[in-house]
């Protein structure tokens, strides 16, 4: 039990510093849960934003005849153009400055092959171009969130036919 009658050389009772302490100790576990449900409540907001972007790009028809959009979820893979390209996603972190998903992601550009190129950590917007057999086709990163993440495909051999 604390005598409420102590006092410090400055003139305050221990009793009313620790109660302040405790306060401020609250106060700050209090800011500290607010923050985090901001932030965890504005990632979901912006992630189903995305989806919604892109769902809304392919209900226009926006997409050049030529390209598609792939998603694939972590740890798994997903084909297009007849399995000439095959994209698997081996990881998503959330990291950098300001922090963002970055992705890191195979790519095998041939339905008969086991070689493929890995990219480690990529931002949005990263693209490369993959060569299978005589066709050669455009990946770019379009979209990543906490466990998947779109990419655009475009066949660049196609000349704007549809395959």
């Amino acid at each position: 039990m604390i005598d409420k009658k102590q006092t410090h050389k400055d003139g305050g009772t221990l009793f009313t510093k620790r109660i302040i302490k405790q306060i401020l100790f609250a106060s700050s576990i209090i800011i500290a849960v607010g923050i985090a449900t901001i932030y965890f409540t504005s990632r979901n907001h912006f992630a189903s934003q995305h989806k919604t972007n892109i769902e809304q790009t392919l209900n226009s028809g926006k997409l050049k005849t030529d390209e598609k959009l792939v998603n694939v979820g972590q740890g798994n893979v997903g084909t297009e153009f007849n399995g000439n390209i095959r994209i698997g996603v081996i990881g998503i972190s959330n990291e950098g400055e300001p922090i963002r998903n970055k992705i890191s992601f195979a790519i095998a550009a041939s339905s008969n092959s086991d070689e493929s190129t890995s990219y480690v950590k990529k931002d949005v917007g990263f693209s490369t171009i993959v060569t299978s057999g005589r066709n050669r086709y455009k990946i770019q990163v379009k979209q990543v969130n906490a466990s998947d993440a779109t990419f655009s495909v475009i066949d660049l051999s196609s000349n704007g036919k549809q395959q």
